[in-house]
């Protein structure tokens, strides 16, 4: 039930059957008069009982939100498989959610149904009594068939009946249509010609008036003809037919009242069959009833036409689109589909969906928390979200409750499937005409591309099993050194030069003889990853041998990324390792490094050859060879002077408020004073080489609290975001000396640490405990390069994740950043931290990251960094920003706050901050927090039922 509307779940199959359509609209017509919601769920195209896409067809019925749902109803004989039907059922028992047949009878199953053949002999009254035929003729089924036979046996009862004889040449069989009925036609004008032929369905009857028209015979002047289905293709015939015809008001009527009963606890007959009508119409001679008016049927007929040839086209199109991406992500199905769909409809992928799945794991759709991505079109704009799947589509309460109906169709190909698509417009006539294409289409275009993405990586595959390690996916030897020479031939590396390490992996031997060779293997993976995870996307890294692996990479003066913090970085994950991997044996580590100009005539054979000897007498001393200083005598002196002396400054950038455009806080931004202008990055590595990243450390938190102590009225309650340097981390003694000072200011930090650096283990618990105690958040830096990973933010626990500016740069334009961006967003506020978008340039770029949900921002188009920090952001900007924020929260997507078990007391301001729509409640007592200077957009929502006091 929902918003006290009771739910059905209205399972059929093919509604694109003009038949099935007129069933499905009459049920949906009498449920909304009733105040009922209806939820279709369609298996949309014909399957043959043994067809690879049966199951996926049929998958459809996966969806069916059991936690909602108050009755399920099965089109049984629309589906027109006992297994499908008799699942669907063997679920709705175990959920003990009532269950009945509509439009159909099925076996066990309290069922309402109306057979229009059970008017067949009225009709034949009609025939014999009203019009006195004698040489009645009958056009039945399939010979032998029980249906089929039961019509002979009706007609001959007629026969009895008006004292008239049975003739066996009268009776025909037309296999229910076209062509088989045309043929017993000619048969029957070949003996002579009747007064009337009496057809089993419209289908046949429709043949032979053709039949008696070829032969110059009039229907109903010559030879009367009669059907006996109401098949819809009958309302465009001249003569209109004289027909059987389901009773769809009192159908519908009597399915309700059933319904009713069923859900108060009544015992209900399991048949329930309402009598079909007898319609008198223009073949027998009765009256002339109105006709459709031609030209318009000619035109809707046009207009189907126009439908198909479009739809070709856009397969075409679709196809090409998504053949020109590479790689496609479920990001890029959306971003190209989602042009091809209405307004008021959804199309939902699965959000795993991507090359990397096997076939296997998209037979059916996963459990209800799997995750789907979304895209809609609402006013030429698409609109993405994230929901699980057993929201199914954003807003459905929303929808429902207006009283539009929702059609559900599963996405698929043979037996994968990649989502579903959902309807709720009012043209369903139109868009169930063009669903089966559609359907067709979209899984086609999916399948074709991810079969095309699976041949190209195996294709990769053999081209890099030429190149890279079989054991760790690495490059090899041959692989590395053909990587760097296109590298130095095709790439400007100006003022830069190569810098080469060889690691090895000592006692290797010695681990592969005792502990035997899986286990060496395992130990080579293990340097493998920490390497790999190590390094950014532009270091070469390879396993040059058994025990030895490679980086390379290009180094100027001005960058941080120098050997000294690679090798730091992997002896201190090998520390970690070796501290929880429970191992035996110890992991230890060897280096060997060189660096070569490029501006002369380069060997890499040759300086491998030098690194690998450097390696080995490291290993063998236990020592690192020195390296050459990277800076001149006279830098090194102009950095020393800078840090002896404290010629360090700093300016403070602005972090606003995504809604507001006021400024939540600062970031304190390194700078050098006395005159020298010396970047960060260079004092930096200097720093690192010289072993003084500590000094830069306490340096940093002493001057920046002292100048906030100094300008408190300038600051106020602002936060303050300080970058810190993990591994050199404020020890307890000098920590303690800065709060003795500044203990007040403390609050206000928030300590921010880049995620590439991955602090771990103790020092991490470290970190966290100390900020805890002194009520200082954490901030995880330049999120989304490296190794990012979900599993890093859950182990930092931080206040704030601040996404790196090579995601924001050009957002609005690139869809697949548009993805990650939501996704991290959407992860930061599911676990209660604040999403801050570094690097803002553009007035687009700042549009985009407040319509995907970001809670801060920071870059220079809202306020570049400043000595002295300003009291807010221009004027414009902030009205600009409030705007976007505005106009985002109109188009934002439904998301509910569901209480834990336990949890007693929400606060309004934190669920407005994580974008929140709703708040729902199903316990006895909650507590709700607000502030008396904000509004509120959220909406409250109590369980029905439910005792809730507030």
């Amino acid at each position: 039930m929902l918003n006290n509307r009771l739910v059905f779940a209205l399972c059929t199959s093919r509604i694109h059957n003009p038949e099935v359509l007129e069933s499905v609209n009459k049920f949906a017509e009498e449920a909304h008069r009733r105040g009922y919601a209806v939820l279709v769920f369609n298996s949309s195209l014909d399957q043959n009982p043994n067809s690879l896409h049966e199951q996926s067809c049929y998958s459809v019925f996966d969806l069916i939100p059991l936690q909602i749902v108050d009755m399920i109803v099965i089109m049984s004989e629309a589906i027109a498989n006992r297994v499908v039907t008799n699942t669907i059922a063997a679920i709705a028992k175990e959920h003990r959610i009532p269950i009945l047949s509509y439009d159909g009878k099925m076996d066990g199953v309290p069922s309402l149904y109306s057979y229009s053949n059970q008017a067949f002999s009225a009709l034949l009254d009609h025939v014999f009594g009203e019009h006195q035929c004698k040489r009645v003729n009958l056009l039945t089924g399939i010979r032998g068939n029980y249906g089929s036979e039961c019509m002979v046996m009706a007609y001959s009862e007629a026969l009895r009946k008006y004292n008239l004889p049975f003739e066996e040449e009268r009776v025909g069989y037309g296999n229910y249509w076209e062509t088989p009925a045309k043929e017993a036609a000619e048969r029957f004008l070949a003996h002579d010609t009747p007064d009337a032929i009496v057809c089993v369905n419209d289908e046949m009857a429709i043949a032979v008036c053709a039949v008696l028209r070829s032969h110059g015979l009039r229907v109903p002047e010559d030879v009367i003809v009669t059907g006996s289905d109401g098949i819809i293709k009958e309302r465009f015939h001249i003569p209109r037919l004289t027909t059987c015809i389901k009773d769809y008001d009192r159908l519908c009527a009597a399915f309700f009242d059933t319904a009713e009963l069923i859900l108060d606890g009544e015992d209900v007959s399991l048949d329930t069959e309402i009598k079909p009508l007898l319609r008198i119409s223009e073949s027998c001679g009765c009256f002339v009833t109105e006709q459709r008016d031609q030209n318009q049927a000619i035109h809707d007929l046009y207009d189907r036409l126009q439908i198909c040839m479009a739809q070709e086209s856009e397969e075409h199109w679709l196809l090409g689109s998504m053949l020109e991406r590479q790689q496609p992500t479920v990001i890029d199905f959306l971003d190209v589909i989602a042009g091809c769909i209405p307004e008021n409809s959804y199309l939902c992928l699965r959000d795993s969906l991507s090359v990397d799945l096997t076939a296997n794991s998209l037979q059916q759709f996963a459990d209800s928390t799997e995750l789907m991505s979304v895209v809609m079109h609402r006013r030429k704009e698409k609109q993405f979200a994230i929901i699980q799947r057993a929201v199914l589509i954003p807003g459905m309460d929303d929808i429902l409750s207006s009283g539009r109906t929702i059609l559900f169709n599963s996405i698929y190909m043979q037996d994968e499937v990649y989502g579903y698509y959902a309807y709720y417009g009012d043209d369903l006539d139109e868009e169930s005409f063009k669903l089966p294409k559609f359907i067709h289409t979209t899984g086609n275009v999916i399948g074709s591309c991810l079969a095309t993405s699976r041949l190209q990586t195996m294709n990769e595959r053999l081209v890099a099993a030429r190149v890279r390690d079989s054991l760790t996916g690495m490059l090899n030897l041959h692989g590395a050194l053909k990587a760097l020479t296109e590298r130095i031939h095709n790439e400007k590396h100006d003022d830069e030069r190569l810098i080469m390490i060889v690691i090895g992996l000592n006692r290797l031997r010695q681990i592969n003889s005792i502990f035997g060779r899986a286990e060496g293997d395992q130990a080579l993976l293990s340097l493998a990853n920490a390497i790999t995870d190590s390094i950014d996307s532009d270091v070469t890294a390879a396993r040059i041998g058994g025990d030895e692996f490679m980086i390379a990479f290009f180094e100027s003066d001005l960058q941080i990324n120098t050997s000294e913090a690679l090798i730091g970085v992997l002896k201190k994950r090998m520390q970690s390792y070796n501290q929880v991997s429970g191992k035996s044996y110890t992991m230890e580590i060897s280096f060997g490094r060189v660096s070569a100009d490029l501006s002369g005539t380069l060997s890499l054979e040759a300086l491998l050859a030098e690194a690998v000897t450097m390696k080995d007498a490291q290993r063998k001393s236990g020592s690192e060879a020195p390296e050459k200083p990277s800076l001149t005598d006279a830098e090194a002196a102009q950095m020393e002077r800078v840090l002896n002396e404290n010629l360090l400054s700093y300016c403070f950038q602005p972090i606003v408020n995504a809604k507001t455009g006021q400024i939540f806080a600062y970031e304190a931004l390194m700078r050098t004073a006395g005159g020298m202008k010396i970047a960060p990055l260079t004092l930096l590595t200097y720093a690192t080489q010289a072993g003084r990243l500590y000094e830069v450390e306490w340096l940093t938190y002493n001057n920046v609290l002292k100048y906030i102590a100094a300008n408190l009225e300038k600051f106020a309650d602002k936060r303050i975001f300080v970058n810190s340097i993990p591994g050199h981390f404020l020890n307890e003694t000098d920590f303690l000396k800065l709060r003795e000072q500044y203990s007040a200011l403390l609050p206000q930090l928030v300590v921010e640490f880049t995620e590439q650096a991955e602090t771990e283990g103790e020092e991490l618990s470290m970190i966290q405990a100390r900020c805890a105690r002194n009520h200082m958040a954490i901030a995880v830096d330049d999120y989304g390069t490296g190794y990012s990973n979900i599993s890093n933010l859950l182990r930092y626990s931080p206040n704030y994740v601040k996404i790196d500016r090579s995601l924001i740069s050009s957002i609005h334009e690139e869809p697949k950043k548009q993805h990650f961006v939501t996704n991290i967003i959407e992860f930061a506020h599911a676990n209660g931290f604040m999403a801050l978008a570094e690097g803002v340039e553009t007035v687009e770029e700042l549009r985009a990251v407040i319509r995907f949900g970001a809670d801060l921002i920071q870059g220079n188009f809202t306020s570049v960094p400043n000595e002295l920090p300003g009291p807010a952001i221009p004027t414009h900007i902030e009205a600009m920003i409030a705007k976007f924020s505005a106009s985002a929260e109109k188009q934002i997507m439904q998301k509910t706050y569901m209480l834990s078990e336990g949890e007693d007391m929400v606060h309004l301001p934190r669920l407005d901050a994580e974008h929140f729509t709703d708040l729902f409640i199903a316990q006895p007592f909650i507590e709700i927090i607000g502030d008396f200077h904000e509004t509120s957009g959220v909406h409250i929502k109590v369980k029905d039922d439910t005792d809730c006091h507030i």
